[in-house]
């Protein structure tokens, strides 16, 4: 892709090599800004994210913000974002084309609806571990797992799912070259760092593992594990003390569940899970044992990362009907609704969630159970009339035969 010349350019209708048009700005990540925009071969809405003014000019935030296209493009699962396109302004300003997504982060929801039900946050991290997991598996450490970078996010005609966001503080292990991050330089959220990441020490994906258990944490229970009154007060907490157990804020969640969440905040790393596979697997065998609690959507792909029960055999999320106009600071215009566009409402017809095997099944059993009755229900109609019962025929007998009577004269 071609350049233009400087964000200030960026107005409505700017044009980007012919390709992209802009059309509105939507808001500031860690690394940089992101516009709406258009595709303009394919007609289809797509957010241009371009690095922060003030990061432009520093050599190795640029290559980190070059290594998040790296990591973007690299990875398949669709709960991470796609990555179309990359470019960069005529002052060296790099920017990439990405998938527009529409819904709502996980920390608006939980800010405004409060903690989902206990499957409904399992299936969220599920998803979530998903993109994680692909991303440990190529080498790279997010650095900055949390609420506000896991996306719920709306497709029309198709449940919801929870997509992965801003890898612009990924850590490449595989990289040998390059070490950004130097002693006494920390990348992430301070209340969702792991003790290591808070001292400055060198990560792996264990800080990623500690990441999505603060997280789930915070899901079930609507609180942090760790938090003080300060900043500091919160780091001194995740270095110093250990966590709440988690049933004591949510007496619902299973104990194994508890115990999972408890291993994931292990202050020491080997006591963790190695890496976001591990914790995902963990997660589902519980979640395989929870009775469902919805119909609409379920944890999808999870059968490529594990040797465990199918998805269609446990995972659903929430039907999200308390989710209307989900707009999170102009991230997504439309609100999140479980049943997609041009479904029925709660009150209306069947909605159309159920995956489309299933549907097809339950129409073939409803056709054979109708078919059978009509067929029972036809015989008799046309049965014909009981046959006059016949008695058995009388056995032989020795006695003369009787005669004829006679006449008198």
């Amino acid at each position: 892709m071609g350049r233009v010349a400087s964000q200030e350019g960026l107005r409505p209708g700017t044009v980007l090599a012919g390709k992209v048009r802009v059309e509105r700005f939507v808001g500031q990540g860690s690394m940089g800004v992101v516009y709406e925009a258009v595709d303009l071969a394919h007609q289809r809405r797509v957010a241009v994210k371009l690095m922060a003014p003030e990061r432009a000019q520093d050599p190795d935030a640029r290559t980190r913000f070059l290594r998040e296209a790296r990591a973007a493009s690299s990875l398949s699962s669709e709960h991470v974002t796609r990555l179309f396109d990359v470019g960069e302004l005529f002052d060296g300003t790099p920017f990439l084309v990405m998938e527009f997504l529409v819904g709502g982060t996980l920390e608006h929801v939980l800010l405004r609806d409060g903690p989902p039900q206990v499957d409904v946050a399992l299936d969220w991290v599920l998803q979530a571990l998903d993109g994680v997991a692909e991303a440990h598996r190529a080498g790279f450490v997010h650095r900055d797992l949390k609420p506000e970078n896991l996306f719920l996010c709306e497709r029309p005609g198709e449940p919801p799912i929870v997509k992965v966001l801003d890898f612009g503080t990924v850590k490449d292990l595989t990289s040998k070259a390059t070490k950004l991050t130097r002693t006494g330089s920390t990348m992430g959220s301070p209340a969702y760092m792991p003790p290591e990441q808070v001292r400055a020490e060198e990560i792996d994906q264990r800080a990623d593992v500690w990441a999505m258990g603060v997280t789930l944490y915070e899901l079930l229970s609507g609180q942090l594990p760790f938090l003080g009154a300060s900043v500091m007060q919160t780091l001194a907490a995740i270095l110093r003390d250990a966590p709440i157990p988690l049933r004591a804020h949510c007496p619902d969640a299973p104990p194994e569940l508890d115990a999972i969440v408890m291993r994931a905040l292990s202050k020491d790393p080997a006591l963790r899970y190695p890496s976001a596979n591990e914790l995902l697997a963990a997660l589902a065998s519980v979640r395989a044992q929870m009775p469902r609690t919805t119909r609409v959507t379920r944890t999808v792909n999870m059968g490529r990362n594990l040797h465990i029960p199918r998805p269609d055999e446990f995972a659903d999320t929430t039907e999200m009907e308390g989710l209307p106009g989900v707009d999170s600071r102009g991230v997504g215009r439309a609100g999140v609704n479980a049943r997609g566009p041009g479904a029925a409402s709660p009150n209306g017809a069947t909605a159309r969630s159920r995956p489309h095997v299933v549907l097809l099944l339950v129409a073939l059993g409803a056709a054979l159970v109708i078919g059978v009755v009509g067929g029972v229900v036809l015989t008799r109609d046309r049965a014909p009339a009981p046959a006059p019962e016949l008695s058995a025929p009388a056995p032989p007998s020795h006695a003369p035969p009787p005669q004829p009577p006679r006449a008198h004269p």
